[in-house]
């Protein structure tokens, strides 16, 4: 306790009582007063808490409690990171929603659609169509900034090259500003009619971060 404050009202109070006491209770009356005031202290102290001041009043006592502030503190950090955990954990507990929505470095790849057609030569390929949004602050491209790739029996498929025009398989070359959104086409050869995982991850990567998603051709 760092200070006791006694108010003017308390004095007069006491001066009062001294003068009316003519039985000489006062001093047995202001003992039984300390020792309930005691017994609150008492009880704040069990509580954790820290008695910064008294006041002694007309009416009584007051006391001013506030718990450890490094306790309090060091249970908020406690609390806090409890909580971030739980959203971390929350978070790596979502089950993945079975298509690609990759947010790389300064980028993200998003699955747009795809389509089963042929490729120059008449053989099956898929076309697979992706949103490339450029997150980065200067120009970019998706061509050097992730990889897409196609996996069928375990084995990764080869691009495939097609005659016919299409706005979206150029796109893969094209630079777009910061903040634009461009729909990119990739092509990669079929071998049979087995399903198709496609594995999305940053063009050049120091982990192992990547996204999948599987394509069923029947």
């Amino acid at each position: 306790m760092s200070r006791i404050q006694v108010r003017d009202g308390f004095l007069v109070l006491m001066a009062a009582l001294w003068c009316a006491d003519e039985s000489g209770v006062l001093p047995i009356f202001l003992l039984a007063a300390a020792a309930h005031e005691c017994g609150h202290l008492f009880v704040i102290r069990l509580s954790g808490g820290t008695v910064h001041a008294l006041c002694l009043t007309a009416c009584g006592g007051s006391s001013d409690d506030k718990k450890d502030d490094k306790k309090d503190d060091k249970k908020t950090e406690e609390t806090d990171a409890k909580k971030d955990d739980k959203k971390d954990e929350k978070k790596d507990e979502e089950p993945d929603d079975g298509i690609i929505n990759f947010d790389g470095k300064d980028y993200n790849v998003t699955y747009s659609r795809h389509e089963v057609g042929t490729d120059y030569e008449g053989n099956p390929c898929l076309f697979y169509y992706y949103n490339y949004t450029n997150n980065e602050d200067k120009a970019s491209s998706v061509m050097t900034a992730a990889t897409i790739k196609a996996f069928q029996n375990g084995v990764e498929c080869d691009s495939a090259y097609v005659t016919e025009e299409n706005e979206a398989i150029t796109n893969y070359m094209k630079e777009i500003q910061p903040g634009t959104t461009l729909e990119i086409c990739q092509t990669f050869k079929l071998s049979d009619t087995s399903e198709v995982t496609i594995e999305a991850s940053d063009f050049i990567s120091l982990d192992d971060k990547k996204d999948t998603q599987i394509i069923a051709l029947q």
